[in-house]
Formats: C-alpha cells, sequence, structure tokens
C-alpha cells in the first residue's frame, strides 16, 4: 500500500481529476479490460504534423493555427503518459480496496506506469534543452578542434547507451578545425549520433562511422549509419519537433531539431545529406579555423558529475551547468562512486553537496581519493551551511574549493577552469 501511496504522490496532483474518471472505470472494466485500455493510451509512434518550435523564432505575429498545433501537439506528448499513469494506479488502488493485495499483473501496471514517468521526464527535459538556448549568453565562438569535440560526444553516447551494440568509428584528422562554441556543438553531436546508433541499432552489425572533410571554408562533419534509412514522408518533417518513429523509450522526437538549433546558433547547419535502404548520412556544416601547432583537444567542454541527493535541486544544477559542461547526475554518494568505479576517466570535475544523508562531501572525497586522486582534486563542493562540528572542519580546511548555495552559474565555471589551470 506505501508503494501505491508513493506513486500516486509522484503522478502529482495534476492527475487528480484523471485518475478519479478512471478510478470509476475501474469498478466496470474487467482486469484485463482495464490492461488493455492503459496500454491503448499510447500514442502512435508517428503523430500529427507539429509546427516548428515557436521559441526558435520567438515570433510574436506567429499566427494562431501554429501556436495550436503546438500546444496540441504538446499536450498530447505530456497527457498520454500521464493518462497510463492515471489508468494504472486507480486500476491497482480498486484492486487493493476491494482484495487487498494488488492483482497478478500489478508489477506490469507498476512497470507502465515508471515508464510513462520517465517518458513525461525526457519530454520536459528537452523542451528545457530547447528553451535555454533563448536565454544562455552569446556564444564566445573560438577554434576547437574537431577531433577532440567528437571524442567526447562518442564518449556522452556510450554513457546513454552502455550497452554498445553499435560500434561508432571515428575517421577525422586530429588537426582539423572549427570556429565553434565546443560545449554546444558536443551538445548537437551527441544528438546526432544517438539518433544515428538508435537507428543502426536495428542491423545485426550495427556501425556508425563519424567523418569530417575540408569544403572550401567549411568543414563537413558526417555521420553515417547503417540503419534502415528514412521514410520519405518522414524526411520532410525530421527536424521538427515530436516527430519520431521509433518507440517511446527512445525519446519523444526532439533530439534532432535541438541540435538544428544548436547548430545554427553557431552558424552553422544540419541537414539530411542522404539517405536509402542502406543507412543515412547526416551533415554538420561549419566555418573552417586553422589550429595553433599543438591543438588536438578542446579545452572546453568538460565532463561534470553533480552529485546530489536533492532531486529538484540536482535538476536545477543540471540545467544551469548544461551549455557549459557535459552534466551527468548522481542522486548520492553511492551512486555517484558506482559511476566513477565504472570508468573515472569520463569525468574532468565534480561538482558535491556538502550535506547528503550518506555521508556526504566528506564520505565522498575519501572514498574518490583512494579510486581517482585527480579527480578528487577537481571536486568542487556546494552547501547551504555545514552542520556539525566535522562537516564545519571540513569546509575550512576546503574553503578554495567551496561555493555557497545558490550556486552561480559563472563562479561554477571560474573555480572549474582554476583547477584544471593547476593540474
Amino acid at each position: 500500500m506505501e508503494l501505491i501511496r508513493w506513486l500516486f504522490a509522484c503522478a502529482g496532483s495534476a492527475l487528480a481529476v484523471v485518475a478519479g474518471r478512471c478510478f470509476i472505470l475501474a469498478g466496470e472494466m474487467g482486469e484485463r479490460r482495464r490492461r488493455a485500455r492503459a496500454r491503448a493510451l499510447w500514442p502512435d509512434p508517428l503523430h500529427g504534423a507539429a509546427a516548428p518550435l515557436i521559441a526558435a523564432g520567438a515570433n510574436s505575429d506567429a499566427d494562431g493555427d501554429t501556436l495550436g498545433r503546438l500546444a496540441g501537439d504538446l499536450a498530447e506528448e505530456i497527457n498520454n503518459p500521464t493518462a497510463v499513469i492515471s489508468a494504472n494506479l486507480s486500476y491497482l488502488a480498486e484492486h487493493l480496496r476491494c482484495y487487498g493485495v494488488l492483482p497478478e499483473d500489478g508489477p506490469d501496471s507498476l512497470a507502465d506506469s515508471l515508464a510513462a514517468s520517465d517518458r513525461i521526464a525526457r519530454v520536459v527535459q528537452r523542451l528545457l534543452d530547447a528553451g535555454c538556448l533563448e536565454h544562455n549568453d552569446a556564444h564566445a565562438l573560438v577554434a576547437v578542434p574537431v577531433r577532440g569535440v567528437i571524442d567526447g560526444a562518442v564518449d556522452a553516447v556510450h554513457r546513454l547507451v552502455p550497452e554498445r551494440r553499435v560500434a561508432i568509428v571515428c575517421d577525422v584528422a586530429v588537426n582539423l578545425g572549427v570556429i565553434a562554441e565546443p560545449a554546444t556543438l558536443e551538445r548537437a553531436l551527441v544528438a546526432v549520433l544517438h539518433n544515428a546508433v538508435q537507428a543502426a541499432s536495428a542491423s545485426p552489425a550495427g556501425r556508425v562511422v563519424v567523418t569530417a572533410a575540408v569544403c572550401g571554408e567549411r568543414v563537413a562533419i558526417g555521420v553515417a549509419d547503417n540503419g534502415p534509412g528514412v521514410a520519405p514522408a518522414v524526411q520532410r518533417r525530421m527536424f521538427e519537433p515530436f516527430v519520431t518513429t521509433g518507440p517511446p523509450e527512445q525519446g519523444a522526437g526532439l533530439g534532432l531539431h535541438v541540435a538544428r538549433r544548436l547548430m545554427r546558433s553557431l552558424h552553422g547547419e544540419l541537414s539530411l545529406a542522404e539517405t536509402g535502404s542502406r543507412g543515412t548520412r547526416m551533415h554538420l556544416d561549419l566555418p573552417a579555423a586553422q589550429l595553433r601547432a599543438g591543438a588536438t583537444a578542446e579545452p572546453f567542454p568538460r565532463r561534470l558529475l553533480v552529485v546530489d541527493d536533492d532531486r529538484f535541486g540536482r535538476r536545477l544544477l543540471e540545467n544551469l551547468l548544461r551549455a557549459d559542461f557535459i552534466v551527468e547526475g548522481a542522486d548520492g554518494v553511492d551512486s555517484a562512486l558506482a559511476l566513477v568505479r565504472a570508468g573515472p576517466e569520463l569525468f574532468d570535475l565534480v561538482l558535491c553537496d556538502v550535506m547528503m544523508p550518506d555521508g556526504g562531501g566528506i564520505r565522498f572525497e575519501s572514498e574518490l581519493s583512494a579510486i581517482d586522486p585527480r579527480l578528487a582534486a577537481h571536486t568542487i563542493f556546494f552547501t547551504g551551511g555545514a552542520v556539525g562540528d566535522e562537516a564545519e572542519r571540513f569546509v575550512e580546511t576546503r574553503h578554495e574549493r567551496v561555493l555557497a548555495k545558490p550556486l552561480d552559474r559563472e563562479a561554477v565555471k571560474s573555480l572549474a577552469r582554476d583547477l584544471l589551470e593547476e593540474a
């Protein structure tokens, strides 16, 4: 019963009205019919036309039809999984009320509900990614080694798809440069690569090949997969938001849309080069740059692990720092240490809360020092106030690496650069 109460709380008060109606339905429908209804609420993988996000231009004279279509598509993306959660929880609650136990297919209902809530979270995160493009400071464009950024993007995709059923091959010279902002370019590449890996996973021997070539005063980065190709009907709309042919768990169809906007913010372009039954190739086009001697890796972005047991605070930090770092979050000391043990080379910096129930920053630094002293020295701590003698001593002796809440984006960037330069 406690699990059901927790799930209801996670669903939020916005589900109350829908839950009430589904509760009535629960008494009228058989168990299998209820399950069938819940599953039927999922949207078709490729739904109606979605207009480009108005934020792309924030155009005040955009017509009402465009706004209406966007609002309708967004409502469908949120409402369908919301309805699944509501129907499943109502069904479980009714069964508990009548029989005092979960139904035989209760675990399936819970799994469906958790998957639906995860889908909502991914849609919201993608919208935040799109929205942050409108509020970030102007990009500081610099000469960026292409190979370094591509290597970083490949590492990030490997963390997103740890099974590695698809091989990613990078055939790019180390001395090739573009004019860009490294963190923004890597975010765009991650979205395109992730999309290619998903497509190639349909092949028995999935493969993604990344290339780059100079074309006059531009550099064309190619991302080719050996997937089934893109259907003509989808090609016309593949850069629109919420367009996807994959199952819900693969995303909401915002990746390519956000990637194209990121590229255009760098005075570049993302386009479909070719597609067919043997695969698809995307092009990312940017101004070419002459690299200084010895520049073979990007100075930024760095990969940042954010450790905070407060889910909402952690999400806030991830969104705040996403434009400057490749960010991954951990909900406590144990999960953070597990990520580091799996691959300490995947992180350049850590941002860790001092006060957490599982030992907090004190325990984290102690155990991290034994795993990777380099990363321990690159750990920035933050606190809203150290409680207890031990915590106070800890903060005092590391004051040069401690920031006060609420965190300031520029303060994090400045301290991160100082730590990395010292190394």
